[in-house]
């Protein structure tokens, strides 16, 4: 560990443990050669961590928030905002930060779509196509939709070639139909019974004209990475709750890289809530923290609470107490993850927020 004890030495640290800390990560990505040894030892920390640590955000723009606007005028809208210097796309371009997009229905006919994926194309960004239904099919991917599902992968992929959009990997998100998941999130014991009733109805419609739903969709995968040379990534609970789900949605494929939601916003106590929560996330998965957003009286995705309750939000405290947690793991007895995914994008102050939050969460003790 000889460079490391030259980095430690040499940055001038008034922090051992940030100290330590810093020189884990430029390591690490010299192991990995994701910078050189004159990056290391010329630039200072916060302008590697781009290159270190690899930070998706999502952006879902459902229709409920988006008055009127289609998702491609949403998302100009959220892109174009500025802090007087830079833009939102500047930003992420700048921090290497990636996107996840739900490609809600319409996609295909809104120019504004195609304008702005190729914005983000020639930034530098290939964004995640997030797979996402109408909300009478159950808005995301279960028992019930896998045909619709592929339909709209192949959709994708296919509208994505004709108009030169750069597409290299597909998000799904297993999760039971939208309205008996707002049942059992509300304690709605009527609306889930209801709802239950109705998808298991819909299970058994599609199980007599496609047989087993867990090998249609395996199946269509594969045939899928193929045919597109694109790789894919599910959105799952964690354990335990992501094996006592799988009677009710789908298992990831075995090819698929798996990203836990491991939101913390709903279990932390002032700091805390990360030590628990990465325990549950396997190695070889990417951890997606959240909730983070611009409103406290909005989740930046579907509003899943009702009765004008509304989904905690990450402070900026907790986010970097998070982001300290995942990349530093041996405090807490897991590896260190040095990609990971954040909920959500909704606004120019919640991305600079993020930013900051990467440059800092090394001081965190």
């Amino acid at each position: 560990m000889a460079f490391e004890n030259h980095t430690i030495e040499d940055r001038h640290f008034t922090n051992l443990e940030t100290a330590r800390n810093e020189a884990h990560l430029i390591n690490d990505s010299l192991i990995n050669e994701e910078i050189k040894t004159t990056e290391a030892n010329n630039i200072a920390f916060e302008e590697l961590i781009p290159k270190m640590i690899h930070t998706s955000m999502f952006v879902e723009l459902p229709p409920e928030y988006r008055n009127s606007q289609s998702e491609g005028e949403a998302l100009e809208e959220l892109l174009t905002q500025n802090d007087g210097d830079e833009t939102v796309l500047d930003i992420l371009a700048e921090n290497d930060i990636s996107l996840t997009i739900a490609m809600q229905e319409g996609f295909d006919t809104d120019p504004k779509m195609v304008e702005m994926l190729k914005r983000l194309n020639e930034k530098g960004i290939t964004p995640t196509m997030w797979v996402v239904l109408d909300d009478k099919l159950g808005y995301w991917t279960n028992k019930a939709n896998v045909t619709e599902t592929v339909e709209k992968i192949e959709k994708i992929l296919d509208w994505a070639k004709e108009n030169s959009i750069k597409a290299e990997k597909i998000g799904l998100d297993y999760e039971p139909p939208i309205e008996f998941f707002k049942g059992i999130y509300n304690f709605n014991i009527p609306k889930a019974i209801r709802e239950g009733i109705n998808y298991a109805m819909k299970i058994q419609e599609s199980k007599k004209l496609i047989g087993n739903a867990q090998k249609y969709i395996d199946i269509s995968l594969e045939h899928i990475i193929n045919k597109y040379g694109v790789s894919i990534e599910t959105y799952a609970g964690m354990e335990p709750l992501r094996s006592i789900s799988n009677w009710l949605t789908l298992k990831p494929n075995e090819k698929a890289q798996i990203v836990t939601m491991a939101y913390t916003s709903t279990v932390t106590k002032d700091n805390k809530g990360i030590d628990f929560i990465t325990g549950k996330v396997a190695d070889n998965e990417i951890p997606a923290t959240g909730i983070l957003g611009q409103r406290p009286d909005r989740t930046p995705g579907r509003q899943l609470i009702e009765n004008k309750k509304f989904e905690k939000h990450l402070t900026y405290e907790q986010l970097e107490y998070n982001l300290n947690r995942l990349w530093f793991g041996e405090k807490t007895l897991f590896k260190p993850f040095r990609t990971h995914d954040v909920f959500a994008l909704d606004s120019i102050e919640t991305l600079n927020k993020l930013v900051m939050a990467r440059k800092n969460a090394s001081k965190v003790e």
